[in-house]
């Protein structure tokens, strides 16, 4: 792009997430912050409410929708995802469900894989696809980063008031 041809730029396509916070407590406060990751010949992002959508990057057609089910009735002093991360199994061994995940942490403090290619969850990864952060912590709070990835470990952090992280197994959490 430059100032040669930028008039003829043209819009290739919009998506509307239909995310409006319905049933969430201070829906006004709702902000979309996702940065979109083009991986697998997808295009991912998390709305403010945790659900994950995947887009043919080239036309923009939804692919598919994972939604959490957070509890909308609670209070979220946070409503807002900054995104998912990706990760793909280096092991030669595995060819079945979930070899490429999408991960999103929560505003209800879990951290859930997804099948990079379906959106289901990963059936092996905490339990049916899904840790609890809060379990084991001293302060839960909503995860609004995505996750880390560090080789074979995700790294989630949030907005800890004690300013913990902590690392798990990509493949079993």
């Amino acid at each position: 792009i430059d100032g040669g041809n930028v008039a003829d730029l043209a819009l290739a396509w919009q998506f509307r997430t239909g995310d409006l916070g319905e049933g969430l407590d201070h829906a006004d406060r709702l902000a979309f912050s996702a940065t979109p990751v083009l991986a697998f010949g997808l295009l991912y992002l998390a709305t403010p409410t945790n659900i994950v959508i995947a887009l043919d990057p080239a036309s923009g057609g939804q692919r598919w929708r994972y939604d959490p089910h957070i509890d909308r009735k609670r209070h979220h002093a946070e409503a807002t995802s900054l995104g998912v991360s990706v990760w793909e199994d280096p092991s030669s061994v595995r060819k079945d469900q979930c070899l490429r995940r999408v991960f999103i942490g929560t505003l209800d403090a879990r951290l859930i894989a997804l099948d990079a290619g379906t959106g289901e969850p990963c059936a092996g990864f905490g339990l049916h696809g899904e840790i609890r952060l809060a379990d084991g912590a001293r302060i839960t709070n909503p995860v609004t980063s995505p996750p880390v990835m560090y080789g074979e470990l995700i790294i989630v952090g949030s907005s800890i008031r004690d300013g913990s992280a902590r690392a798990f197994n990509a493949r079993t959490g």
